[in-house]
């Protein structure tokens, strides 16, 4: 596909490892896109899924938000 050529994933799944840290913290448009997601997963860890991304986004998200004290693995 198009976006593929371009480098851009479907979708990257990334989980908080530091998850107590997001509870009560306002996510707001500072810290994640409008078409990303946090959820828990079956194990009980909270994931963040980002959705149309490339790896240059994904390392930004990622500095953005261990910059808000949100480790992920």
């Amino acid at each position: 596909s198009k976006m593929k050529d371009k480098g851009v994933l479907d979708f990257k799944i990334l989980k908080i490892s530091n998850s107590d840290s997001i509870i009560g913290l306002d996510i707001s448009n500072t810290i994640l896109r409008k078409r990303d997601f946090f959820g828990r997963g079956k194990d009980g860890n909270i994931y963040l899924l980002l959705s149309q991304v490339s790896d240059n986004d994904v390392n930004t998200i990622i500095k953005r938000l261990n910059k808000n004290s949100i480790l992920v693995e």
